[in-house]
């Protein structure tokens, strides 16, 4: 069986998240603590960061159908499920091969 794979592949990081504007807060104040109650993995996008996510879904809804992603993987972080879903809202549903949460796409500090 041939493998097809997509010719264009797209990498795209998730918008802002509200763990970034917590943190410039933080150091603005000169405080030591970041006042963010989440797991890493459930902080969620910005406000700034959801308007990037709908802009990202945005400009791939201008492209030419056959240029549009077809597979599209993303990780378990909220944030980046917010960021998918915002992009995904924007493209065909019927011209989707594969829409998966992959466990292994994680940020890495290692």
């Amino acid at each position: 069986m041939e493998q097809k794979w997509p010719q264009p592949i797209w990498i795209v990081r998730h918008g802002q998240r509200a763990g970034n504007v917590a943190r410039d807060a933080t150091e603005a104040e000169k405080q030591l603590l970041i006042a963010i109650a989440e797991r890493d993995v459930d902080v969620p996008l910005s406000e700034l960061g959801a308007r990037q996510a709908q802009t990202l879904g945005d400009w791939f809804a201008t492209l030419p159908s056959e240029q549009q992603p077809t597979v599209v993987l993303y990780s378990p972080y909220v944030r980046v499920q917010q960021t998918a879903q915002a992009m995904l809202a924007r493209l065909a549903a019927d011209s989707l091969a594969s829409v998966v949460a992959d466990e292994r796409l994680r940020s890495s500090t290692a």
